[in-house]
């Protein structure tokens, strides 16, 4: 299981990182598409990813932009992504995920500090306009992180 816990964490930060950095500015050799998961952990920790990115985007200064209500990470964890995993994984899964929270909402900070810095100070947009862009920037990356956790749970249902 120790496998699994450090594939949940290596995954969140460095699919957030990676995805979000060249919209940054950053120099990232990694390409600015996600790449397809190739485990059912993978992908449950960009789905969860996803979805605390979406709770800290509706803390900030362009919580108006987004309508929608977020199911909370907790609820995340307990109804999609716990029932996803075998029986005898997960109360440990549960376990991980819940302790990496703060790690991952302070990640989910950084992440909209910097494209809002790019948007505002690099791109010269105002407030709303830089505030759209990021708002249908991370609704889309949770729907994407959400159609591969899926499909992960299909493959795993096939086999």
């Amino acid at each position: 299981m120790h496998h699994l816990k450090l594939t949940l964490v290596l995954t969140m930060f460095l699919f957030a990182g990676s995805t979000f950095a060249q919209a940054g500015g950053a120099l990232n050799p990694l390409p600015a598409t996600p790449t397809e998961p190739s485990n059912l952990a993978e992908a449950a920790g960009r789905y969860i990813g996803a979805i605390e990115q979406l709770h800290v985007l509706k803390s900030t200064r362009c919580g108006y932009a987004l309508k929608r209500e977020i199911p909370s990470y907790e609820k995340v964890v307990e109804l999609e992504i716990q029932p996803a995993f075998p029986q005898q994984q997960r109360n440990e899964v549960a376990k991980a995920l819940l302790g990496m929270k703060q790690d991952i909402t302070r990640q989910g900070q950084n992440v909209f500090d910097s494209f809002y810095q790019y948007y505002t100070k690099i791109e010269k947009q105002d407030n709303n306009t830089a505030c759209g862009f990021i708002t249908g920037a991370f609704i889309t990356l949770r729907k994407l992180s959400a159609e591969a956790f899926n499909r992960q749970i299909s493959k795993r249902g096939q086999k």
